[in-house]
């Protein structure tokens, strides 16, 4: 699924879940407004006083690399409300695992095989599940949070080659 799929899917399952306030949080990473290479965004829905959850999608901008899946997020004060949060994701990744690099003349990714470069590879497919532990500030309906974690990725074409690597969240939102 492209990112232009997912974010499709996201606006139009909005309306299906508007009620109340303080019912949705759209989140975005803040380095994204600045320039960063990574597209970012997420639609959280309250569960209950303490739970959200919602799709969400990264995408790359100058390589064909992706990032879709489910996060839900623990509030331990009340959902939406400052305090502790730990961030549960559970997704698929296309992305680049083992030094591979991505050669836009070429199209293609490459990697440095001894003393010659092997071009025309394809990025890796994982299944990724994350965990993170940080802090939710509130103002209004603006939000920032913020924590660390790991992500575990056990790759598609290999499920016994697993990689433990370390996960940061920090994203600004808007509650509605």
């Amino acid at each position: 699924m492209t990112l232009k799929k997912s974010v499709m899917l996201l606006l139009l399952t909005l309306p299906l879940f508007s009620r109340a306030d303080d019912f949705l949080n759209i989140q975005t990473d803040p380095f994204m407004i600045v320039g960063s290479q990574y597209v970012d965004l997420a639609v959280d829905m309250k569960l209950n006083s303490h739970w959200a959850v919602g799709p969400y999608a990264r995408s790359a901008t100058d390589q064909p690399l992706y990032d879709v899946g489910i996060r839900a997020t623990y509030f331990e004060q009340q959902t939406y409300q400052p305090g502790w949060v730990t961030g549960f994701e559970v997704g698929y990744s296309q992305d680049v695992y083992d030094g591979r690099y991505y050669d836009s003349d070429k199209g293609s990714y490459c990697l440095w095989d001894i003393d010659q470069e092997q071009c025309g590879l394809d990025a890796q497919g994982a299944l990724r599940t994350r965990i993170d532990h940080g802090y939710f500030w509130r103002w209004k309906t603006f939000n920032v949070s913020f924590g660390l974690g790991a992500a575990l990725l056990f790759k598609v074409d290999d499920p016994a080659d697993v990689a433990l690597l370390p996960a940061i969240h920090f994203a600004i939102g808007w509650v509605r």
